[in-house]
């Protein structure tokens, strides 16, 4: 696998797992639902 592909892959599994159309608000209320919804400042794909 090239370097390439490998970094569309990574976006791909970060959009996944952080839709690139949730806002803060909407991520926050993840966050306080699941403790295993763990958002890692700065790791978000925006």
């Amino acid at each position: 696998m090239d370097q390439q592909q490998f970094a569309i892959l990574k976006d791909f599994i970060q959009h996944k797992q952080y839709p690139p159309y949730y806002n803060k608000n909407q991520r926050q209320k993840l966050k306080a639902q699941s403790r295993f919804f763990v958002v890692k400042e700065g790791t978000l794909p925006f």
